[in-house]
């Protein structure tokens, strides 16, 4: 998403901040397709000495930090998803 970047401070002191590109997110057998996604280039040295290699945020859009325009989260997406489908499925 050009011209997006996003930038966060969590609880713990730790900060990241990057830039903001798309995919296809799959998690309980749903697929968004065209998530936006952050993209860490700045990591504070809490994530370096972590075994993990990314995270996965399960907000909802309220805390979003992606500037100048904020996106639907993948819990919001999923959400809308998981809706059409109990709705197609009672037609």
């Amino acid at each position: 998403m050009a011209g997006s970047s996003w930038k966060i401070k969590y609880g713990d002191g730790s900060t990241a901040s990057g830039i903001v590109g798309t995919d296809n997110v799959n998690l309980g057998g749903l697929c968004v397709e065209n998530q936006a996604i952050e993209l860490a280039s700045k990591l504070s040295s809490q994530f370096m000495k972590s075994a993990g290699d990314g995270l996965l945020g399960l907000a909802f859009g309220k805390i979003n930090t992606v500037k100048p325009k904020g996106v639907t989260t993948p819990v919001e997406n999923m959400v809308r998803l998981h809706m059409t489908r109990i709705s197609e499925s009672l037609i």
